[in-house]
């Protein structure tokens, strides 16, 4: 509604600044950058002065990642309001997209400097730290997420638990941001066992069946049932600083979940009725409302070129978003992905389905840490510059044993990765199928 008054706002005065960068200001909340930049730029056309405006077109070309514009524009505002704290954050996000995380956190440092208590500095300042594997400042930094209203950390607890034994009390970990981030740190509630008397999980109601009866909880609670009683409280993506965890001591023992053993026999049935051969399992989108999904989605044309490779079959695992490109598709895809957990609960029927398949192939989404989760083979494509959980430089991950990371060498370019990937399926799948005869 908001947006139809700022609309008609400028249906009246084509020139009014504030009613398109208001306009702005809204696409930017839904990351809509390309909107948002198109209503900006005629905004600071019309009136290159206004620092709102500029500040705002600056984040859209952030968001669009267009970052040598989206640079200038900050540095600009810099020029004209060097103690603006927000700018220094917005351009450190810039630098650390660029790979220039020394930079970054000079950026992000010189934004606490003006503004101790800035929950965004100090959160950014931790993503280029636990990218760069610098996990003992980085877990310390992202504490400031919750304090943050960039991130969805809800409810807020209290009393925080601090790691301590708790003799015999009830701990409640809150399960926190998307479904991918509860499939990879849910691996520490055995060890927060060890240290609490009762643990209960608080969860999206669509994770409740795949992690009922998961080992360390107690009891698993729905989020839409209500908050339980409880003595202390943990945001579940704080157990990494609360165990000291660096990339070299991650609890990392795979599988860490299992399907039911009645979807596993059902999908067994299905798939045994696929042609022989290698099966490959494949996704490509993410939620296209997360701010990063324009660098870590990928077409479903780059994936197709893998059906070329002999003896692969690709099934689709695509579900929702995304899954509409199947039907532009030229070569054959059997597509799972609409068959799969239609009953409201996320990744029951995925997780046995993937123990079935070969090999999974994906960008950076939940089917990722799905896949690492129950310990099968997966590749996953990554932007130059990825998520802090992937880390820098390295083609394995710490997180999951059975992944391997191809990265893009220069940004948005998918065409190399998956030349790379083509280059490495072939022994793969020989290898496969080779051990499956023995």
């Amino acid at each position: 509604r908001a947006k139809a008054c700022f609309q008609n706002a400028i249906r009246l005065a084509p020139d009014f600044v504030a009613a398109h960068n208001n306009l702005g200001t809204i696409y930017l909340d839904q990351h809509d950058f390309s909107n948002a930049a198109k209503v900006l730029r005629l905004a600071f056309q019309s009136a290159p002065g206004d620092l709102p405006t500029q500040k705002n077109l600056g984040r859209a070309l952030l968001g669009l990642g267009q970052l040598p514009e989206a640079m200038t524009t900050f540095q600009a505002v810099l020029t004209r309001c060097p103690k603006d704290a927000n700018t220094h954050v917005d351009l450190g996000m810039v630098l650390h997209l660029q790979g220039k995380i020394e930079d970054a956190l000079a950026s992000f440092k010189a934004a606490i400097e003006i503004a101790p208590d800035l929950p965004e500095a100090h959160l950014h300042a931790g993503f280029s730290q636990l990218l760069t594997s610098n996990w003992e400042a980085g877990w310390r930094e992202y504490e400031w997420r919750l304090k943050s209203d960039k991130l969805a950390v809800s409810p807020r607890c209290s009393p925080l638990w601090n790691g301590s034994s708790l003799n015999g009390q009830t701990l409640l970990v809150f399960a926190e941001q998307g479904l991918g981030d509860v499939l990879q740190f849910i691996r520490y509630l055995p060890l927060v066992k060890q240290r609490a008397g009762k643990v209960l999980l608080f969860c999206p109601p669509a994770l409740l069946k795949l992690l009922d009866g998961f080992p360390g909880v107690d009891q698993v609670v729905a989020r839409d049932q209500g908050l339980p009683a409880f003595d202390v409280g943990i945001p579940m993506m704080s157990l990494p600083r609360i165990f000291g965890t660096t990339p070299h001591t991650v609890p990392a023992d795979v599988p860490y979940l299992s399907p039911s053993a009645k979807l596993l026999e059902y999908w067994q049935q299905k798939i045994n009725q696929l042609p022989a051969g290698f099966k490959l399992g494949i996704a490509w989108q993410g939620n296209p409302k997360h701010p990063a999904d324009r660098r870590r989605s990928i077409p479903l044309s780059f994936f197709e070129r893998l059906a070329s490779v002999d003896r692969v079959q690709l099934v689709s695992l695509q579900k929702g978003f995304g899954a509409e490109q199947l039907a532009q598709s030229q070569v054959p895809i059997v597509d799972l992905g609409s068959q799969l957990d239609n009953g409201g609960d996320a990744f029951v029927d995925t997780a046995a389905v993937m123990k079935h398949l070969d090999l999974i192939i994906t960008s950076d989404t939940a089917i990722a840490h799905l896949a690492g989760a129950v310990g099968v083979p997966v590749w996953i494509a990554l932007p130059r510059i990825p998520d802090w959980r992937w880390l820098l430089g390295r083609d394995d991950c710490p997180w999951y044993p059975s992944a391997r990371l191809f990265r893009q060498q220069t940004d948005g370019n998918w065409d190399e990765v998956f030349r790379r990937i083509q280059m490495a399926l072939p022994p793969f799948v020989h290898q496969t199928l080779l051990a499956a005869k023995r």
